[in-house]
């Protein structure tokens, strides 16, 4: 009995700082959002905002499928990460080398100089995001929690604070404040190496025996890539998708437009991560362990149940959110530009997308990855369509309602077609 209740500490522990490794970047990322929505001007963080949005989608990109695959194959049965992590560094090597060919090809051949040197610094900043996500993705895999949640805390944390001295220092500008995320992304890629030390050495010691290992390293390195990469593609397009929205919302628009509506959308989209994105992370174990067991009616039960959770905390949050912003903290010039219709059309879109994630469970379990990725692109580009249609009547709350009717598409008919694998199981 003693051990039993040892081991629910241990695992109740576990959890929570497993939350406060969620929760905890996230409002240290919203808190960037604010800070920087406050300094510079709406034409400016709307740049900001663009690259910072192209940044992530690349990163999933080239190196989500690495990430990805880490929980996979860190398991007794299929270990990766213990008997052969040199195959996840030639993973991330490889990536990078993509990467540098793809922005260094884009850079040459097609961008003046003067937009040369912000893609050099995203090229950078993309690479770090890569190795600062996979050293978390491999403490999340391990449950070492601790790390875990120093991991996941050091990126935005030196972020927020190199891009207020940026700003504070020199000029409120985008190229300030894109300097001063990615000197914190190397104070935070720094630190986790001095933290991480010994495992960089380890690794270090397996990677020099890969001339040794090609064949058996290619073989791994293809089933990693294989399992990652779809997985990776879809988080690379949400992830990229506002950057594309922006592009056109100026081309309908101005620059300064598409910053007062890049402001809104971040600070709407990093609330509900935190506030709604722990429910899928909690039920996502549960369910796939019952997909493993073969029951499969307890996994329709649970994601209905994600999804119902989800539904009633989105709509609690939304009005408390709303009422924060335009009722409590109206006055503040942060919230000043800020309009409420598009607040609360973007509140509905982010909640869609949060469920989302909980709608295509029955798909992910299936892997059924190509399926979500047609479905998913042909839900944004419906939205998308409907927005350009609308933007000249209803202004930039057309792409928030086009964001809503795309996630609320993809929700159904994700639930729908897995529905249909489940009768026919």
């Amino acid at each position: 009995m003693f051990n039993f209740k040892r081991i629910n500490i241990e695992e109740m522990r576990g959890t929570g700082l497993f939350y406060a490794a969620r929760l905890v970047p996230g409002l240290l990322n919203l808190a960037l959002v604010v800070f920087l929505i406050d300094a510079l001007p709406a034409a400016d963080y709307g740049k900001f905002s663009t690259w910072f949005a192209l940044c992530l989608g690349s990163a999933f990109f080239f190196f989500g499928w690495i990430t990805q695959s880490v929980a996979r194959h860190a398991n007794a049965k299929d270990d990766l990460i213990g008997k052969a992590p040199e195959v996840f560094a030639v993973s991330a090597a490889i990536s990078f080398c993509c990467m540098i060919i793809f922005y260094g090809a884009a850079t040459t051949l097609f961008l003046p100089p003067a937009v040369s040197t912000s893609f050099v610094v995203l090229s950078f900043s993309i690479a770090l995001h890569g190795v600062h996500s996979i050293v978390s993705a491999t403490q999340q895999a391990r449950f070492n929690y601790s790390r875990y949640i120093l991991a996941e805390i050091s990126r935005p944390l030196f972020a927020l604070l190199m891009c207020m001295l940026s700003v504070f220092l020199f000029e409120a500008d985008s190229e300030f404040a894109k300097s001063g995320y990615l000197s914190g992304q190397v104070i935070g890629v720094v630190a986790l190496l001095v933290l991480f030390r010994r495992e960089a050495a380890w690794l270090t010691s397996r990677i020099r025996q890969v001339p040794h290992l090609l064949p058996e390293v290619k073989e791994k390195a293809l089933r990693i890539f294989s399992y990652g990469a779809p997985v990776s593609i879809w988080l690379a397009i949400n992830s990229a998708w506002p950057a594309f929205e922006r592009y056109l919302i100026e081309l309908h628009s101005d620059s300064n437009e598409v910053g007062i509506y890049a402001a809104e959308y971040d600070i709407v989209f990093r609330a509900f991560v935190f506030a709604l994105l722990p429910i899928t992370l909690y039920s996502q174990p549960h369910i796939f362990r019952a997909y493993a067991n073969a029951d499969f009616d307890l996994v329709s039960r649970l994601i209905r149940r994600a999804i119902t959770v989800q539904f009633v905390v989105g709509i609690v949050f939304s009005t408390v959110y709303l009422v924060t912003i335009f009722a409590v903290f109206r006055d503040y010039e942060v919230f000043s530009s800020m309009r409420f219709e598009n607040v609360l059309l973007l509140c509905a879109a982010a909640m869609s997308w949060q469920i989302a994630l909980s709608s295509h469970k029955w798909l992910e379990c299936k892997k059924r990855v190509s399926a979500m990725l047609v479905i998913q692109i042909a839900s944004l580009v419906f939205g998308a369509l409907i927005a350009t249609t609308l933007f000249n009547r209803f202004g930039t709350a057309a792409f928030a309602v086009g964001l809503t009717i795309a996630g609320t598409i993809y929700s159904f008919t994700c639930s729908s077609v897995g529905r249909r694998m489940r009768e026919t199981q």
